[in-house]
């Protein structure tokens, strides 16, 4: 009988939202194509002032089947925006009678995997606590590095990570982050990164002459929400301070967000604003051509525990720039790109003008294999397997 895996996520794509913890459904999907029977409960709030989305996604079925994942998922409104912990609450509450329902039709699951601890990790401690199913956590938030979370959702956290069978962190410098902020709620921490997908591949003229033959302009891209810890504002300086007036060399910025109006008027500032393509909102097949048809990517957070955007440039075979932010560390190396310190304008300036420069010495089809090696759906869907069978061999 193959392994019956249920996954707690705490946030899911929806039918008007299929980006919103697309890493969290990929998974899943890749643990159905090694042969597990796999489902998805899933508790989905949308905020007071949105009751225009909340009605819109009511009239969807909130149980179907995506492809070979059963899937659960009530849409609520969050009813406590100002109140953290008694949203938790909310999110426990309505999962419990979701599980309830799931097992009356499906049966009881072997384990359950629950992402992120505050939603998806307390509401496994709960089933836990009275089905008597084993379950582990892989964390995802980078809000333990921001620091953002009041006492009580760090109790939830701790509780749930010192019940878990196995504690997973999708990058090491991030498991190493929650082993100082949770000393005595675990063991271990095991790395198991996010996957990248099959449609990041590198163009079909990969072997053909380097985009620097062929093209006007070099290409940096950066993609994210415009908000402050992106780092929007030190990539702008630092491109001003490489390549002002340059027109050889453009910056495209994929993305929308609270800082757009400051960055545009930033760029403009800085006399880059002809050298700057504001992008806007990409869906996924726009993320990918951005991808294919940039010469280097740019990733200029403050705060990431991974760095999915990463790893889809690199499938894509383009080199990277990354700050060491808390999860870029555990992608980038010598052979794919340069890493430097966050909030640094000097070194972000001199890893583009290095990029540049020494662009044709990254070889495009190593970096794509050595990227699906690491992170590919196969890959990543063992490693879990493995932490799968050892947790129920011990059961």
């Amino acid at each position: 009988m193959p392994l019956h895996i249920l996954i707690l996520p705490s946030w899911y794509p929806n039918k008007l939202n299929p980006i919103n913890g697309c890493f969290f459904r990929e998974q899943a999907k890749a643990l159905a194509k090694a042969g597990m029977r796999v489902s998805v409960i899933s508790p989905s709030a949308v905020s007071m002032r949105n009751l225009e989305l909340w009605r819109k996604l009511r009239k969807y079925p909130e149980r179907y089947h995506d492809g070979e994942i059963t899937t659960y998922q009530k849409v609520f409104l969050n009813t406590f925006p100002r109140m953290p912990y008694l949203q938790a609450k909310q999110f426990l509450l309505i999962g419990l009678k979701m599980f309830q329902q799931y097992v009356d039709e499906n049966g009881k699951p072997d384990l359950i995997h629950a992402h992120a601890a505050i939603m998806g990790g307390r509401l496994a401690l709960e089933i836990s606590r009275c089905y008597g199913i084993p379950y582990v956590i892989t964390e995802h938030s980078s809000g333990f590095a921001r620091n953002i979370y009041k006492k009580k959702q760090l109790e939830i956290a701790k509780e749930a990570y010192r019940f878990a069978q196995a504690r997973i962190a999708v990058s090491r410098p991030f498991g190493q982050l929650l082993e100082r902020m949770f000393p005595d709620a675990f063991t271990d921490w095991i790395e198991v990164p996010n996957i990248v997908m099959p449609e990041f591949s590198p163009p079909v003229n990969i072997e053909g002459k380097s985009r620097l033959e062929t093209q006007e302009h070099f290409i940096f891209l950066n993609l994210g929400i415009m908000t402050p810890i992106k780092g929007q504002r030190d990539l702008l300086k630092s491109f001003a301070n490489s390549f002002q007036g340059d027109s050889r060399v453009r910056l495209r910025i994929g993305g929308d967000g609270p800082l757009r109006a400051e960055l545009q008027q930033l760029a403009e500032e800085l006399g880059i604003l002809n050298q700057i393509d504001f992008l806007g909102s990409l869906d996924r097949e726009q993320v990918v051509e951005e991808m294919r048809h940039c010469d280097a990517f740019v990733l200029s957070s403050h705060f990431e525990t991974f760095g999915v955007v990463l790893i889809e440039a690199l499938a894509c075979g383009k080199p990277v720039i990354a700050t060491a932010c808390g999860g870029p560390e555990s992608i980038v190396n010598g052979g794919n790109g340069i890493l430097v310190p966050p909030k640094d304008i000097k070194a972000l300036s001199k890893a583009l003008q290095s990029i540049r420069t020494n662009y044709k010495t990254f070889i495009p089809e190593e970096i794509a294999r050595d990227c699906h090696d690491r992170f590919g759906a196969e890959s990543v869907a063992a490693k879990l397997q493995r932490i799968y069978e050892k947790v129920l061999s011990k059961i």
